[in-house]
């Protein structure tokens, strides 16, 4: 397929994806009529040698939490089987610390997912499929990209609207998958555990003012 053809990337729902969302929204208490801001864990890279390239650590999730709660309620998605142990006690542990968060992590299939994407005003994900799952269903993201060129990445989007990359300005990124010696020591990419939280707050502030719609 060509650029053209992905930047016009589209998601065909089934004609009764209100009333599936709305079940949704009872099954996970889902408050109707907010508009909620959707943030994803991160990429699955269990099986790659090259660690956790994609992802950001629960530390950093933290951050964003700590800053976008205090203006929006928040749903996170993804999966935990590719972190290590002590972060998935951490994850265990985010609800109490942000009550306002609806933690969907494990527990949405594709389908789910897609809806639950779908009925979000504003996502947040770093470089997987989720991602594309956004712009696919028409919500307006921010892509959070490392040692990838969200430029390369995401740029057949380029001309829509709604759809915004942070990149990291590390001088070794892209790095196209060779990774420094301390990354390796930390196993994380350090170029992703350096992006501005504050950027990524304000970016998130002008999309959740482009439109007054609510999904749920």
């Amino acid at each position: 397929y060509s650029h053209k053809d992905i930047e016009n990337i589209e998601l065909y729902l089934p004609e009764d994806w209100q009333e599936r969302l709305s079940r949704l929204q009872q099954e996970f208490g889902i408050d109707k009529g907010r508009a909620y801001v959707g943030i994803n864990l991160g990429a699955d890279d269990i099986l790659n040698a090259r660690l956790r390239f994609r992802n950001y650590s629960v530390s950093f999730l933290k951050r964003m939490l700590g800053y976008i709660t205090k203006h929006y309620p928040v749903i996170l998605t993804g999966k935990s089987v590719e972190r290590m142990e002590d972060e998935r006690r951490e994850l265990g542990k985010i609800t109490s610390e942000f009550p306002s968060v609806i933690n969907l992590i494990d527990r949405l299939d594709l389908e789910k997912l897609i809806l639950v994407i779908k009925g979000c005003r504003c996502y947040i994900s770093s470089d997987t499929g989720a991602l594309h799952i956004a712009r696919g269903v028409g919500t307006p993201f921010v892509g959070l990209f490392g040692q990838k060129s969200g430029k390369v990445e995401v740029g057949p989007y380029k001309s829509a609207k709604g759809l915004l990359v942070i990149q990291s300005d590390f001088k070794c990124s892209p790095c196209d998958w060779r990774i420094d010696d301390a990354c390796l020591k930390n196993m994380r990419a350090r170029c992703m555990e350096v992006l501005s939280v504050e950027t990524i707050i304000k970016e998130v502030k002008k999309l959740m003012q482009m439109s007054t719609e609510s999904k749920w």
